[in-house]
């Protein structure tokens, strides 16, 4: 308890407000936003709820989007231990930030995604002999 202007005042700290958000993309800069929409091969343009939502929509991104503390309130969350799981499982390096781990999975599941869709078909790959 401390006396204040005016009179005496009950407590004298001021309680910290915590920001809850709703995914885990809503902590993020726009900037670290466009970073994981290019991985992803997203457009980056718009608004930074566009890009939440961009990400949100997108099966590489979305399971890393739930963030409840203490809570699994979705089917597909995904855990920072199952999150450097999956990074040793691809030979990525398990070390770092939640957000250079997750960027690290969407490269390179969006370049097997691009391997797998540019891989020349059989029929298309036989020549014709004379």
């Amino acid at each position: 308890m401390a006396w204040g202007f005016g009179g005496f005042r009950h407590g004298s700290k001021k309680k910290k407000k915590t920001k809850s958000y709703d995914s885990w993309f809503e902590r993020h800069s726009s900037e670290q936003l466009k970073t994981l929409l290019k991985a992803a091969s997203l457009p980056v343009s718009g608004t930074k709820s566009k890009q939440i939502e961009r990400l949100l929509q997108c099966p590489l991104t979305n399971i890393y989007a739930p963030e409840i503390r203490g809570m699994n309130m979705f089917n597909n969350y995904i855990t920072l231990e199952q999150i450097k799981a999956r990074c040793r499982e691809a030979k990525l390096s398990p070390g770092g930030s939640k957000f250079d781990l997750v960027l690290r999975l969407i490269e390179n599941d969006n370049d097997a995604n691009i391997r797998s869709n540019t891989t020349p078909s059989k029929s298309n790959s036989k020549k014709r002999s004379a």
